[in-house]
This record gives structure tokens, C-alpha cells and sequence, in this order.
């Protein structure tokens, strides 16, 4: 899990932001589809059972 979270850190080619930051980013709309994205940026979030 260590180096999962590490590589988190790395910004992709062709990205801005890197992944960590992008599952940080709050929706900057409220529609249906930002709130679906919401929803999945917390799934991904959840895999890493961060939680103590």
C-alpha cells in the first residue's frame, strides 16, 4: 500500500494535476454528473483503507 500512495504522487504525461490531487479536487459544479464523479472519486478513495 506504501508505494501505491507514493505513486499517487506522480503526475501523468500530459496531466496537471497528479492522481492525489485529482481525487482531492472538489466538483466546481453541482449537477448530476459532477455528483457521479464525486461518488466515484470516494470508491477510489475507499480502496485504499485509509481509515485506522
Amino acid at each position: 500500500m506504501p508505494g501505491d500512495l507514493v505513486a499517487m504522487l506522480k503526475t501523468r504525461e500530459g496531466s496537471r494535476f497528479s492522481e492525489l490531487e485529482r481525487l482531492h479536487r472538489p466538483p466546481t459544479r453541482m449537477t448530476r454528473t459532477a455528483f457521479a464523479r464525486a461518488l466515484e472519486r470516494a470508491d477510489e478513495i475507499s480502496a485504499y483503507r485509509l481509515a485506522g
